[in-house]
Order: structure tokens, then sequence, then C-alpha cells
């Protein structure tokens, strides 16, 4: 499971075993019992003489157990390996290679969306992959860092989500790292009219708007609109450039950096800033992580947030997870099972409509999160892992692999080395044109046959190939070099049959070729080299 979520693993880590100031997101008890959360820790090994002690007990956790410098903590809190809720879950959609979601995640936990509030997912970076019913179990969408190839597509689903009650967050000020930062003409879901990349100047002071949504935040102590020394760059708009619908949340000089607004049934904050770059930029802002936070609260509010108790969960084989759980009939339920995300994974939900598939999504620190939209009021899930196509095709050359290594060793131990040219004979005779162009399928077979007859009556110890059994048969080989390819004992056989017809008939008789087409012309042969030789 560690290796799945390896950077989370790292980052849970630090977060356990930092000696950092309660100021960073490592060392301080808030951080530490969020990533319990998002991990199910129970149970934690430290060294007193090495490991942060104090922060364990300022985060509320009980010493279990003490021997020497070992010490075991415990957090009454801890969640279950699964749990079940309607919580508000939120997909993040950013680029891998920009570090989108990991960034998201740690400043969540760090206090700006903490694991009780809402479920993070994480998404793939392009939004023309998703569509409308992909996208409706989500409570929100956040994009940072997002991507896409087809603009009208994406936009356009987008604006159908928030329309039908979809929460939408996206910050288009991180230049090069987005599609799209400027706009002429804006898609109709921004609270925008138009975008254009500037600066407002070396701006030291903000004004506030919609306190509603801007929720209790100072914007005294947010940093300037400064970068190394010179205006710090965004995707920028005038006054007059947003929408009827659109409120300004924060400004600066009068020009709109954040605007929120209701759009359909649904609700939008647009950021041309990049807030989360200027909160990280130097030292972290934590004001303005609090702001980001109040901005996703306003966006997710009105949502009924339940627990529920946690699932019954069998497993009788490591490959076959059973969850039976209690859901909110007609709400989308999220079951967070603490196991490792893998695309092999497939979730059946059963309940009073029967079973189906249903997704299964890149949840927390990388565990498996699934929604369930049922109409009743207890369900269970069966998480199966079933090998991919390309796993499954693998097995066909493996397969093939084995088979033809046993031939091998069948024909070698068996069938003298002979077993593939006995194939070539049962495919030669059925196959209507000649084979290999060496004239009559039926005269070809016989022959090789009789070679490998030949071969092995020659010598009870040496398994010969049909070309080493009687080469002078192809007419290939002389009469100076015959010494070099045979062995002396079948070299006297041969010798044999062309010095006595009858026992070279005889041959022919034991092996079944005396009437047929290819005896004849050996009998021929026999006779015309020995009126040559008289």
């Amino acid at each position: 499971t560690t290796s799945l979520v390896h950077a989370m693993w790292g980052y849970q880590q630090n977060v356990f075993y930092s000696h950092e100031t309660p100021v960073h997101e490592s060392g301080n008890p808030r951080t530490l019992n969020g990533a319990a959360q998002w991990f199910g820790t129970q149970y934690v090994f430290l060294n007193s003489a090495q490991d942060p002690v104090e922060t364990y007990k300022a985060a509320g956790w009980e010493l279990f157990f003490e021997d020497g410098n070992l010490q075991v903590w415990h957090d009454p809190r801890a969640p279950a390996m699964a749990t079940a809720t309607t919580r508000p879950a939120i997909l993040v959609v950013g680029r891998q290679e920009a570090d989108s979601y990991m960034t998201v995640f740690r400043l969540a936990n760090d206090g700006m969306l903490p694991y009780g509030e809402a479920l993070l997912v994480e998404g793939q970076p392009r939004v023309d992959r998703y569509t409308l019913e992909q996208l409706k179990p989500f409570d929100a969408v956040f994009l940072y860092g997002y991507d896409y190839k087809n603009g009208d597509k994406a936009w356009d689903t987008l604006a159908a989500y928030v329309e039908q009650g979809g929460r939408l967050f996206v910050d288009t000020g991180w230049e090069y790292w987005i599609p799209e930062w400027e706009f002429e003409s804006a898609p109709d879901v921004l609270p925008v009219n138009r975008l254009t990349w500037t600066d407002y100047g070396m701006a030291t002071s903000y004004e506030l708007g919609a306190p509603d949504v801007a929720g209790d935040v100072d914007v005294g102590k947010f940093k300037p609109l400064i970068w190394e020394g010179v205006p710090w760059t965004l995707s920028g708009a005038e006054a007059g450039d947003v929408r009827d619908w659109g409120r300004v949340v924060l400004a600066a000089g009068g020009r709109p950096l954040i605007v929120a607004g209701e759009y359909g049934q649904g609700k939008v904050v647009w950021s041309g800033m990049n807030l989360i770059g200027h909160a990280r930029y130097g030292d972290p802002n934590t004001e303005e992580f609090l702001f980001l936070g109040n901005l996703m609260r306003w966006l997710t509010s009105g949502r009924l947030s339940l627990e529920f108790p946690g699932p019954i969960i069998s497993r009788e084989d490591p490959d076959r997870v059973g969850l039976s759980f209690t859901a909110a009939p007609g709400d989308v339920t999220w079951l967070y099972w603490r196991e490792s995300y893998y695309p092999n994974w497939h979730a059946y939900l059963t309940d009073e409509a029967g079973t189906r598939e249903i997704p299964i999504y890149r949840g927390g620190p990388g565990f498996m999160l699934m929604p369930v939209d049922t109409g009743s009021e207890q369900a269970s899930i069966s998480l199966n892992w079933e090998p991919s196509l390309g796993e499954r095709a693998a097995i066909i050359p493996t397969v093939a692999g084995f088979v033809l290594l046993g031939a091998l060793l069948i024909d070698g131990l068996l069938l003298g080395g002979n077993g593939f040219t006995w194939l070539k004979i049962l495919i030669s005779v059925r196959t209507p044109q000649p084979f290999l162009g060496e004239g009559s399928n039926l005269e070809w077979a016989e022959r090789k046959r009789a070679e490998i007859e030949v071969g092995l009556a020659a010598s009870p110890t040496r398994k010969l190939s049909p070309s080493e059994a009687i080469p002078w048969m192809s007419g290939e080989t002389s009469e100076a070099n015959r010494g070099a390819l045979l062995p002396t004992d079948q070299l006297e056989m041969d010798q044999a049959f062309l010095q006595d017809e009858e026992l070279l008939r005889a041959w022919l008789k034991g092996a079944g070729h005396e009437h047929d087409a290819w005896a004849g012309r050996m009998l021929q042969r026999r006779r015309v080299e020995e009126e040559g030789s008289s």
C-alpha cells in the first residue's frame, strides 16, 4: 500500500515525526490529526528521545505503552478502515507535473479545508475528458494548474455542471501552467466578461467585498502584489468587466482579483491572481490560506453532512472485500476505504435496485473513494480485483511459451529431435498446394518419414536429423564427403543398401514404401548406379 502512495507516505512521515515549529505544516497538532484521520492511523511508535512527543500530547493523543525510550501513542478519535459520509466531495483537476493535487491536499490538511469538513478527490488533468454525468456526484470542482485540448467542450461541460447545481473554483492566474489566461470573450460560466495578462502595479493594500463569501479574514495581513521587486503579474480585468451576477470579493486599486457569484443553480468563484501561488511565495501566508478556505466553505455551503456508523467489513480473500453500510437515500453517500487506489479494483453496488458497477476515485492520500447514489438505506459494495485487458492478453504468450518449451522437451527426449519434422509432414499431406515448392506433398512426406526411420535405425545412441540420416537421397552430397557427414555405422549401412538390392527392397517393404512412386524411383536409381558401375 505504501508503495502506491509513496509521495503521500513521505508527507505522512514528515507530519508524524517532524520537529518543525508549529507555524509550519509539519510539526503542529492540527496537521498531525488531519493526516491521521486521512490515513486511519490509530497507533504511532515514537522514540521519546528523538520524536516530537509534545506534539502528540497537544493533539490529544494518549500514551498507550512505554518501555524506556520506546513509546506507543494512541489516537482515541481514529476512524475505522472504512467510513461512510455525505460530507462535501471536491474534485481537484490539475496537472501532476504541476503538483496541483498534492499542493491543494497539503494546504487543506494544514487547516484550509480539513478532513472533517470535506473530502478531496484527485482528478485527471484535462477538463475536456470529463462528461457532465461524471461531474455530477461532486459537490465542487477545483481547477488549479488544469489543462484541456478542446476549450469549448471543457467550458460548456463546466457551465452545464454549474447550471444544474454544481460549484466551481477556477484560478486563471497561473501563466503557462493552464491553457488560457487571457480571454477576449470569457466563457459564460466565469463572472467576468474578458481577461488580459497584466499587473495592477506594486499594490500593497486590498479592498474586501462580499463578506458572506470572504468570511472573517484580515486583508491587512495579505502580502503585497510584488514578486522579486516587480509587480505581481496576473490574469486581470477592469471593474466594468464584472458580469451582472458577479460580486467582487477581493480587489486592488479598484480592479477585481477574485469574483464570486451564483450561476444557474450553482456557484462560481474566479481568481485571477494565482491565490495559492501568492500565499506560498516566500513565507507562507496563513491569512490568505484561511481566505481560500472561506471561499471553499461558501461554495460548498448548504450541503447536509452526515456521518454514518462504520461499515461492516468482510474479507476472506485478498482480492475481494465486502462492505455493508448505511446510506442516505436520494443523496450521494461517499464510502472511503483506506486502501491504496489501483485501476484493477472494481466496485459493485448492491441495493434494492439490484447490482451495478460504480466508479472508484483516488481520494485523500491515494485511497479508494466511491460515490454511492442509492434509494436504499442499507447497501453493500463488493470490491473485486480484476486483471486488466493487458494482463489478460499477457497470458497468451505465457501459455504459448510453456507449450513450446514442453514441445521442445518432448521432441528432444522422445522423438530424437524430429518432432517438428513430423509436424511438417502432417501439414504437408493435408495441404493441397505443393509444400515449400518441393514437389508432391505426399511424395515429400513419405521421403522425410523414410529418412527419419533410417536415421533412427542407424544408431540407437545418437538421434539423427533427416538430413544427417541419408543425405545422399537429396542428391546434394557427393560420395567423397559422405564420410565426413555420417558416423561409421551409418556409412556402412548406406553402402549395404546400395550394394544389395534385396536388402533395400526388404527395408522398403518393412517401411511401407514397397509400392509407392518414391520407392520405385529409389530402386530405379539403384539399377542405374549398378549399370554405371558395370
